[in-house]
């Protein structure tokens, strides 16, 4: 997961590993959170391994070490914020030039979408 600071990125996450969203004011991910999750998709379990990366500046060098050996990165913006749009060429970019994989599978992926008329 990767993502300006704020994206959503951890929410996502205990979205789809946990449940729940997680509540609004809470503090920003320093550097990053592992968490797995086991899936049984067509009768085959999965585990997926998944790298909530922080998105605050002091972190953007370290990032590269947790998503150099992925087979497959989603990239966050926040739907209310371009700004944070405009940054995914960063993220997509730095994820070309630092990841091991060859079939890389890069997905974008819009939060706060509940939140834009709000």
């Amino acid at each position: 997961m990767l993502g300006d600071t704020f994206a959503g990125k951890t929410s996502l996450v205990l979205r789809f590993t946990e449940g729940y969203y997680r509540d609004a004011g809470r503090s920003a991910t320093v550097g990053a959170n592992f968490i797995t999750k086991r899936l049984t998709v067509h009768g085959v379990t999965c585990k997926i391994q998944i790298w909530d990366t922080a998105g605050q500046e002091q972190f953007k060098k370290i990032a590269p070490m947790y998503y150099r050996s992925a087979a497959a990165a989603i990239v966050c913006y926040d739907c209310t914020s371009p700004p944070s749009f405009q940054t995914l060429k960063y993220w997509i970019h730095e994820l070309q030039q630092n990841a091991s994989c060859d079939d890389l599978v890069i997905a974008m992926c819009a939060t706060k979408c509940d939140l834009v008329d709000a």
